[in-house]
């Protein structure tokens, strides 16, 4: 009887233990990162003359008929610092089918400051002022006056957003690993400027043959600069890509941490009513580092 008891509690044991690993979740790995780089707009919409009117409808600098400028205006291709603070955690507590890619949530926080397109416009004139002749030797030299008008153009705003992504991946616990997925980010778009700067330069040109051309300058400069104060709604949707390094998989110190180079090619949205195109393809490149919370 004895024998029957203790075999009887034996297996209601051995169940019991066996049902609470089954029923017990894995638990949830997060980590921190923090990253920085560029953000590059590489947009095809180039902006233009009435974008920066609207824009800055009070310059008296852009108050003026420009039909005799030659005109040009670019994508900015300059590179704008970009900062970025997130958490990622498993997508799933419990094994299953999606264990294997590693899925991933991860939110955060992201700032940057953007120069969207900027122009230039420039127009020389050259009129004949006067008429020099040699008392010595009856000579005439012309006299020309060269009036050359230079306008930059330039368009920014930041921003500050926050941040969705679900991510796939190889394991983050080997020494290499690689991800990818979906993002999209939405916040506001603020502190939108418009600088305007002006430069005239007269010059006078004497027609002296043996010497050749000599010539007296005179420069004027002009610079203004105009805020927008109201918010606009700004969206992101991108596809970030990257490669992790684990700095250890031993030492206590640093098998916790982790760095990583991360790509996103990215559609952005920038609710402005002042400019004539709202979509801006970007791309951002950057670097970071991650420190594994909960493992």
């Amino acid at each position: 009887m004895k024998r029957t008891l203790i075999g009887l509690m034996l297996c209601f044991t051995a169940h019991f233990c066996h049902a609470q690993v089954i029923e017990e979740p894995v638990k949830r790995k997060v980590s921190l990162s923090i990253q920085t780089g560029s953000l590059i707009i590489s947009n095809s919409y180039l902006g233009s003359l009435n974008d920066f009117k609207r824009m800055a409808p009070e310059s008296e600098l852009l108050n003026r008929d420009f039909g005799d400028f030659s005109r040009d205006f670019t994508s900015s291709r300059s590179s704008n610092t970009y900062l970025s603070i997130s958490a990622t955690l498993d997508a799933f507590q419990s094994k299953s089918q999606w264990a294997r890619l590693n899925p991933k949530f991860q939110f955060g926080i992201s700032s940057a400051s953007v120069s969207l397109f900027n122009g230039s416009m420039t127009n020389t004139t050259t009129q004949r002022i006067d008429t020099l002749t040699s008392t010595s030797t009856g000579i005439s030299y012309l006299v020309d006056s060269i009036r050359s008008e230079t306008y930059s153009l330039d368009y920014y705003n930041e921003f500050i957003t926050i941040d969705a992504s679900f991510i796939i991946g190889s394991s983050t616990e080997s020494t290499w690993s690689v991800y990818g997925g979906l993002a999209v980010s939405a916040g506001l778009a603020f502190n939108a400027a418009v600088d305007v700067f002006y430069s005239e330069e007269i010059s006078y040109s004497y027609g002296i043959p043996i010497n050749g051309p000599q010539t007296d300058q005179a420069v004027d400069f002009q610079n203004e600069s105009y805020r927008q104060n109201s918010p606009n709604l700004s969206m992101m949707f991108s596809l970030p890509l990257g490669l992790n390094l684990r700095l250890s998989k031993s030492r206590e110190i640093w098998k916790d941490f982790s760095t990583f180079l991360e790509y996103r090619p990215t559609l952005t949205y920038f609710g402005s009513t002042q400019i004539d195109q709202d979509l801006f393809s970007t791309s951002f490149i950057g670097i970071g580092a991650r420190y594994q919370l909960i493992r």
